[in-house]
């Protein structure tokens, strides 16, 4: 019951930021006459595979995997250059999401805590053909274990298409 609300609600969330980021799979192209015609907005797969649905959901688990068992040492999947944006959980906001450097140590700490999160449902949202260098975008739902306590907390991120490095983790309140 829980994880079928949390579905409706990934796919509300889903819609409006599909939205939001003009990742409908298709756009338009003016012609020098002033006519339209649809094109597609995709890039190319990177040679990884980091930007199609199994690539990306094969990184965000190793990802998840890492950080729920050896904290710190998974943020060697998060890139760690101007590409990074920020990494926000309902603790980790504002300046501090952004803080790249402070990364490996939340995720320790949350590892040491005992917080263990599993990939529950996995959507690849497509790649972001306007941004260069290009980067595909996901959404997901975790499921998160305290202890004896599990929930369920839904996120979304980017990932680069080159290195398949994540450059934006973003984690809502667990519900």
């Amino acid at each position: 019951m829980i994880l079928d609300r949390v579905t409706a609600r990934t796919a509300v969330v889903l819609a409006g930021l599909m939205v939001l980021a003009g990742c409908g799979g298709s756009g338009h192209q003016t012609r020098s006459n002033g006519s339209t015609t649809s094109v597609a907005t995709t890039t190319p797969i990177a040679a990884n595979g980091a930007c199609s649905p199994t690539g990306s959901r094969r990184i965000v688990e190793q990802f998840v995997r890492g950080y729920s068992s050896r904290g710190g040492s998974a943020d060697v999947l998060v890139a760690n250059d101007e590409r990074f944006r920020w990494f926000s959980a309902p603790d980790r906001i504002q300046a501090a999401a952004g803080n790249r450097t402070t990364l490996g140590t939340y995720l320790g700490a949350r590892a040491r805590a005992g917080i263990r999160d599993a990939i529950v449902v996995f959507h690849y949202n497509g790649t972001s053909s306007s941004a260069s260098p290009p980067y595909g975008n996901f959404d997901f739902v975790l499921q998160r274990s305290i202890g004896a306590t599990g929930t369920s907390v839904i996120g979304k991120g980017a990932l680069a298409c080159s290195d398949g490095k994540i450059i934006v983790w973003s984690e809502g309140r667990p519900s």
